[in-house]
């Protein structure tokens, strides 16, 4: 039998699946393992009975010439690590999937292992569970019949799990090549992550993909999907792949079982409790590299290029939802198209409705009035301006109930300073905000303000809220006055909503201010004003609603969003302004309407449309 020496790089979380199924591979000599952090490295050494550990992957290379290499990291970190790897040419190599965020990565890895003659595969184990291989077997023995259409769900992202569930595609329909994808896109919130354990890329996907003979499959990749009421306390298992075919019906849940309905009256039920025990899947990849390695096979069924072609469909998934039309496959896109999407969703991001212009108005009529325009909504508890509920007073389910009535979600919240603070942080955090806006705070005038607002960021910390506070005269007037603050505060939870209308009474512009605080500027108020207003009459200018609609003044909102696209690209953009306090309440509503016009005619939707400098 032969004997092939084995390393491992990386030894996180995810790694310890990797080096159980290494160490249990008969075939395989696991000599080392590697990791940034030593004590990683020996820890996982230690649990694998591996002699040697490295902090240093080129180190441990040179030293030990693997044949198999294992490289477990998460996906921000992969050809910087795989192609001077691939300088040594080991016999084969495994990584994590998704194989690259970006197909240009992806393209380049690919090609240096087939340059070297590296058997690359990819970690998707997901293949060598029985219950999606009792599902490829049903398929390919004919009892389903002619196959109609396939149908795959997950509920991770597109790179949490969608290139598992898409790779599931291709192994119980193999052999069948897709010729185009429609897709759409939506959702922001991991688009721009980074750091251990980022999956950058939408929150959630939806594809259609056509085939020859007219069979499509659709796919369900992300937080809106369907749950799976099997596995409905694991996120990561509420996974299911299903066939339609002319002589039955086939449904394959991850960790769970396979249940077949056939037209001759018979239904077929298996179960298989458990995800990857004992890395027993994991296992079945490794086996296999040494199958290839000795010749027994001649590809990897879970190798780079099957990977690559699922990353390439992404791809082209991607410009789908760019060009709102079906994309024929194959197809070869131009560079940066993750970058281009980017670009469009950022500046097609709804806008969230104040409810402070509605000031005198109660909640019942304002939320009312917004719901007929927008699904987002700032909801202000500041009394003697904007009081639409009251912690103290109301229970917070009531206005829950009031706005999933109305279909409106609340994605921030203004309390400016008032107290209970602590009660409407947690109202917030009730509503799904994500943002609680105060009034700013100058730490020249305020020496003690990081000791004083520590609770209140600790709490929100705790809640997942970020505290945006706003820039205003007389507080925070200028960029590095909101500078000092965030370095006074010291805190994750502290940001920015910047005001343009105050920045521009202060010789200050919005576009400078994004350049300079970047992704700490958490809000941007969409608030125009006459930049000729004299200083001394701004009184007259902050009770005048129409100066402060968007598109009645003079500020170049065009500019302005395509900085914050670019410096801010998670910023919420909300219309508020002032001046409104004594208009009818139809009134108020027409100039929304009117500002979201606008909005939209300054939408940078192209990268290259607008280079603001």
């Amino acid at each position: 039998m032969n004997s092939f020496k084995a390393v491992q790089i990386g030894c996180g979380g995810r790694a310890q699946t990797h080096a159980r199924a290494i160490a249990q591979v008969e075939r395989l000599d696991f000599v080392a393992t590697c990791d940034l952090v030593e004590e990683k490295a020996k820890k996982t050494a230690d649990a694998n009975g591996v002699p040697r550990t490295y902090t240093d992957f080129r180190q441990m290379m040179e030293t030990e010439q693997p044949d198999v290499v294992a490289f477990v990291a998460p996906p921000v970190v992969r050809s910087q690590v795989v192609l001077p790897v691939l300088e040594y040419q080991p016999k084969a190599l495994v990584i994590e999937k998704p194989m690259a965020i970006s197909l240009e990565e992806a393209e380049a890895m690919v090609n240096k292992a087939d340059e070297v003659g590296t058997c690359f595969a990819i970690s998707h184990q997901c293949r060598y569970s029985e219950e999606m291989v009792k599902l490829r077997e049903l398929i390919q023995s004919g009892r389903l019949g002619k196959i109609e259409k396939i149908i795959v769900n997950c509920k991770l992202n597109l790179m949490g799990q969608g290139t598992h569930i898409l790779d599931l595609i291709q192994m119980v329909y193999p052999g069948q090549e897709p010729r185009w994808v429609m897709a759409q896109i939506d959702g922001v919130s991991q688009l721009y992550a980074s750091g251990g354990g980022a999956h950058p890329t939408f929150d959630h996907s939806v594809l259609q993909i056509g085939y020859d003979g007219g069979v499509t499959a659709f796919a369900s990749i992300g937080n809106r999907s369907p749950d799976v009421p099997e596995n409905i306390n694991n996120v990561s298992l509420q996974f299911q792949v299903s066939a339609i075919g002319s002589d039955g019906y086939g449904e394959a849940t991850l960790a769970y079982g396979l249940d077949a309905f056939l037209s001759e009256d018979s239904a077929e039920r298996s179960r298989f409790p458990g995800f990857d025990t004992n890395a027993q899947m994991t296992q079945a990849l490794y086996e296999e590299v040494v199958d290839v390695l000795e010749g027994v096979k001649d590809e990897h069924q879970a190798s780079a290029h099957g990977a690559l072609r699922v990353q390439r469909l992404i791809n082209a998934a991607y410009e789908s939802s760019l060009q709102g039309r079906a994309i024929r496959l194959p197809y070869r896109p131009l560079p940066g198209t993750l970058a281009r999407v980017r670009h469009r969703v950022a500046a097609n991001r709804p806008v969230v409705a104040s409810t402070l212009m509605y000031g005198r108005y109660s909640r019942e009529e304002t939320l009312r009035e917004i719901s007929a325009y927008f699904q987002h909504v700032d909801v202000w508890m500041l009394p003697g301006m904007a009081s639409h509920f009251d912690p103290e007073a109301e229970d917070v389910s009531v206005i829950k109930t009031e706005l999933q009535s109305l279909g409106l979600s609340v994605p921030m919240i203004s309390y400016y300073g008032r107290a209970p603070v602590e009660a409407k942080l947690r109202v917030a955090h009730a509503l799904g905000a994500k943002v609680a806006v105060t009034g700013g705070v100058n730490v020249k005038k305020s020496p003690n303000v990081a000791e004083a607002l520590k609770p209140h960021l600790d709490l929100a910390q705790q809640l997942g809220i970020k505290i945006a506070f706003e820039n205003h005269t007389n507080s925070l007037e200028t960029i590095e006055d909101m500078r000092a603050l965030l370095e006074t505060l010291n805190h994750p939870a502290a940001s920015i909503c910047l005001a343009p209308t105050h920045l521009e009474f202060c010789g200050q512009h919005t576009e400078d201010a994004l350049a300079a605080l970047k992704d700490r500027v958490s809000v941007l108020y969409l608030w125009d004003m006459n930049v000729y207003t004299p200083e001394d009459n701004q009184g007259k200018h902050w009770r005048d609603g129409d100066a402060q609609t968007p598109g009645t003044s003079n500020l170049d909102f065009r500019s302005i969003l395509t900085a914050a696209i670019r410096y801010a690209p998670l910023a919420l953009w909300s219309f508020t302004w002032h001046g409104t306090e004594d208009w009818p309440i139809e009134r108020i509503t027409s100039g929304l309407i009117r500002a979201s016009r606008h909005i939209d005619r300054c939408r940078p939707l192209n990268p290259d449309s607008v280079f603001w400098k």
